[in-house]
């Protein structure tokens, strides 16, 4: 599932970015 990675992606650095 390549949408899982990137949804894990962008919360990872969503949560380093806050």
């Amino acid at each position: 599932m390549y949408v899982h990675t990137y949804v894990h992606t962008y919360l990872l650095i969503y949560c380093n970015a806050t």
